[in-house]
């Protein structure tokens, strides 16, 4: 009878139920790097709770570019707080699954920076890309979203431009400045 009461408990309390809303954004590292190079960062993503504290388990990333699966070995997700996933390697697939040991758990007030390390193995002499890309976040919030821009580039420079093309002069009169137009 103990022993069907404990794996009942098991099986209870690794059940979690869907809270919270996570804003998620990534940026691809761009630059060269050495042909052989170790610990190499690919991906960071930039992960936020906006109301509740929200687990995540797993990260799933996928490769593109003029390169081969086995270019790249030994991935792994670092949080800034030193949180480790288990190390992996790109499948057939070109998708590669970062398993966290425990849950990462991400609270409203600590937003957290995830960085994909990895190695490169390349045996072609020149003319490899590589790129990872963020494919999906396993986790048990009930709604993932990309941060909103709050005005486009376009808006910027207009809103620039109108407050500059204004002409204004300064005058100082008995150590008091103020506008004049």
């Amino acid at each position: 009878m103990k022993k069907v009461l404990f794996v009942f408990g098991l099986i209870f309390s690794s059940i979690s139920f869907a809270s919270g809303t996570l804003e998620i954004s990534s940026q691809q590292f761009g630059g060269v790097v050495p042909k052989n190079g170790v610990r190499i960062p690919f991906l960071t993503i930039h992960i936020a709770s906006l109301n509740e504290e929200v687990e995540i388990s797993e990260i799933t990333v996928k490769r593109s570019g003029l390169s081969e699966s086995s270019d790249i070995s030994r991935l792994i997700a670092i949080t800034d707080k030193f949180h480790r996933s288990l190390k992996t390697s790109f499948h057939n697939d070109d998708l590669a699954r970062l398993r966290f040991r425990n849950p990462l758990t991400i609270t409203p007030e600590e937003p957290q920076k995830i960085t994909i390390y990895g190695n490169l193995n390349m045996t072609a002499t020149s003319g490899r890309t590589i790129s990872i890309s963020l494919e999906n976040i396993e986790s048990n919030a009930e709604n993932i979203t990309e941060p909103t821009v709050k005005e486009t580039f376009q808006d910027y420079q207009k809103r620039t431009l109108q407050r500059t093309t204004k002409r204004q002069r300064i005058r100082c009169k008995n150590s008091r400045c103020y506008r004049v137009q």
